[in-house]
């Protein structure tokens, strides 16, 4: 606020501005519910003062359609998302986010369309960021296979994080793959021994036991 107030015209700090509230309306608006018409308000007017200063600027349609897509306006999130492509088709990026807010809109058909081209167009498909946006897509609409799915190339990408091979167990577990999900909590237990009594009561549950001792 107090560089726009000495640059009004510069359009990175409008961008930066809105994108702030994108932040603020991802993870906080469950938490402070009170401030959410505050921040779409704020959000909207940073990336339309954007938009007027540089009204073929791409990167500022990507960050307004994100500011929808987080508060499910998804209309108006495909509209900006549009107007992204409008202006440029070799963006990946755009189709990406059209993806995701077609995936919201349960139009997996057209979400896998997009998905196929913004990796013809270079944007990294499989990168851990992109597939946890994917994840979080599929959990909200409830399409817990393909959410599994992603859970799965999770594990591979970080092998470091428990909670990936956590979710990859339970789905395993759900899917009855037996085998895989023994496999995963092998894998848990002798990396992370903490969640040992944790697995075990999983397994016991499904009627199934570590073939090894932790």
């Amino acid at each position: 606020k107090q560089s726009l107030e000495q640059k009004p015209s510069y359009t990175r700090y409008w961008i930066l501005m809105g994108t702030y509230y994108n932040i603020l309306l991802e993870n906080y608006q469950t938490a402070y519910p009170e401030f959410v018409e505050t921040w779409i308000k704020e959000a909207n007017n940073s990336f339309e003062k954007a938009v007027q200063l540089s009204p073929k600027r791409q990167e500022i349609y990507i960050g307004w359609a994100s500011a929808y897509l987080v508060t499910g306006d998804y209309e108006k999130a495909k509209e900006k998302a549009q107007k992204c492509l409008d202006l440029n088709q070799e963006l990946g990026d755009c189709w990406w986010l059209m993806a995701l807010i077609n995936i919201n809109k349960n139009e997996i058909d057209k979400a896998e369309e997009n998905i196929k081209i913004a990796e013809q167009k270079n944007y990294e498909i499989g990168s851990e960021i992109s597939l946890l946006q994917l994840r979080k897509a599929y959990l909200k609409i409830e399409n817990y296979q393909k959410a599994c799915g992603i859970n799965y190339r999770l594990t591979e990408i970080n092998i470091d994080s428990v909670q990936y091979y956590l979710d990859a167990f339970v789905c395993y577990l759900n899917n009855k793959d037996f085998e895989q999900a023994k496999k995963t909590a092998t894998h848990i237990v002798q990396s992370w021994p903490t969640y040992g009594g944790l697995i075990n009561e999983a397994l016991n549950k499904a009627g199934l036991k570590l073939d090894i001792d932790y």
